[in-house]
């Protein structure tokens, strides 16, 4: 165990927020966050539904935190690329170093492929080919190098071509796939009021919430949680503020408070769909 627990509260609140698991899918996905110490709250984990079967994801941050705690995660080398004739990667390598009992240092390195894991339709990829594609090598890597605590997980920035037909090449910047209009106009939202964050009033302190941040976080709930009015949904509301800001009334929040209950309802949105 890694300190990770949860309230009977907070167990509800997970549980409507992973609303298309099936009671036992949901019950590991408790146990495996409790496990390897990542936090469902958080986000550090996530249990996705493809093809009718769980499948448990994190980020790339979440595989070094579970490699750094065993305490013998020696380092992980920067991406080594394989570029086309136009500098443009077709394969990115890591290299894992692990401390052995005998004090000699292993090496464990993992190539990944463009063509075996870019999503062509993902404005990340297309922007920024060079991480993505490193986040994936690395990825493997270190589930070379820690099979026991990694086993079962997957990083999301693998698991994006699990969900598309079709790899694409890398397209101009004019040429990229198009965000949906619903997703670019939250994103839009949203950058536009984490801009806000860093104003202060004329006495030091922070600027209260906005008009618009209090109606984007009341359609977002709304979303999220289902109708305010119904004493569940008002309970789970209530408690995922407190979470996540300390705070329990969101007339009450800073703009930047705002920011992060905005960021956290938008990240459960889009699980929620792509579920």
């Amino acid at each position: 165990m890694n300190g990770i627990s949860y309230t009977a509260d907070q167990l509800q609140i997970l549980r409507q927020q992973n609303h298309t698991l099936t009671d036992d899918e949901f019950a590991y996905l408790v146990e495996v966050s409790k496990a390897t110490g990542l936090n469902l709250f958080q986000r550090q984990l996530h249990g996705l539904k493809r093809g009718g079967r769980l499948s448990i994801q994190t980020g790339i941050d979440g595989y070094r935190l579970i490699a750094a705690r065993t305490g013998i995660h020696a380092g992980t080398s920067d991406a080594t690329f394989h570029v086309d004739d136009k500098n443009f990667p077709v394969a990115a390598t890591v290299t894992v170093c692990k401390l052995l009992p005998n004090g000699a240092i292993a090496q464990f390195c993992a190539t990944a492929r463009w063509t075996e894991y870019a999503q062509g339709n993902s404005p990340m990829w297309q922007k920024m080919p060079f991480l993505m594609l490193s986040k994936c090598a690395e990825s493997l890597a270190l589930r070379k190098a820690f099979p026991g605590e990694l086993s079962g997980i997957y990083t999301s920035e693998e698991m994006m071509q699990a969900d598309q037909m079709e790899v694409v090449p890398h397209t101009q910047p004019s040429q990229q796939p198009k965000v949906e209009a619903k997703q670019a106009q939250q994103l839009q939202d949203f950058i536009q009021e984490q801009a806000l964050v860093v104003e202060v009033k004329p006495d030091g302190k922070s600027a209260t919430i906005t008009a618009k941040q209090l109606a984007m976080i009341a359609g977002l709930w709304r979303k999220v949680f289902g109708d305010p009015k119904d004493d569940l949904a008002s309970k789970a509301i209530r408690e995922h503020m407190v979470f996540v800001t300390g705070k329990d009334s969101r007339k009450d929040l800073t703009v930047a408070e705002a920011g992060l209950l905005i960021e956290s309802l938008l990240g459960m949105t889009e699980e929620q769909e792509n579920g």
